[in-house]
């Protein structure tokens, strides 16, 4: 695998979603720099998921992960 010039955003939501599958190696990777910490505007982010939500759920009966 090729390294990237920069590391990949790492939130809350990997941390949850990996919990079970490979914790380890995504902190191991994490510790070699091939992560960087994110915090991105979570009040942004729901505001336009809600927008989101409103534009297109009914229609495609997703939820709010998907």
């Amino acid at each position: 695998m090729r390294r990237q010039a920069l590391p990949l955003p790492l939130t809350w939501l990997h941390h949850v979603e990996f919990r079970n599958a490979s914790l380890n190696a995504l902190l191991t990777d994490a510790a070699g720099g091939v992560f960087a910490g994110a915090a991105p505007p979570l009040a942004e982010i729901l505001t336009e998921a809600e927008r989101l939500s409103a534009l297109h759920t009914e229609k495609l009966g997703t939820r709010s992960l998907d």
